[in-house]
């Protein structure tokens, strides 16, 4: 699936070889996801609660990191589906960024790898908020 034009962005400075680029991908991308999760929580053929627990633990990753001091942040797809589909791809790609960011000298290893292991939980639980 390709992402949408904004998440494109996203998922080029995720690729970048500057951290601070990586770091605040990484925060939008925890934003976005939580904003996902809120979108669907009281809407009919989305678990509630699944919902709930997405945008937290979105919004505990994204706590983890400062805010990005410079751009906007991208919309999300109009469609409910291909919000939360593109926001889970995006935190995946968040995981596996950070994991490589984690072999940084200049980075805190073990903060990044926490942050890692929250955008797996978090695709997860958003790839997990439709009911069957």
């Amino acid at each position: 699936m390709s992402a949408p034009a904004p998440l494109a962005e996203l998922h080029e400075a995720l690729r970048s070889d500057q951290p601070i680029e990586v770091l605040d991908a990484s925060w939008e991308a925890f934003d976005l996801g939580a904003q996902a999760a809120d979108a669907v929580a009281w809407t009919d053929g989305f678990d509630e609660l699944q919902s709930l627990a997405a945008a937290q633990i979105c919004t505990e990753g994204r706590d983890m990191f400062f805010p990005p001091q410079t751009g906007s942040p991208p919309p999300l797809p109009e469609s409910r589906d291909e919000a939360l589909d593109s926001c889970a791809e995006l935190l995946r790609h968040v995981h596996r960024a950070l994991i490589e960011l984690s072999n940084h000298p200049q980075v805190p290893t073990d903060s990044v790898l926490n942050a890692a292991a929250l955008a797996e939980k978090a695709a997860l639980s958003l790839e997990s908020i439709r009911t069957p």
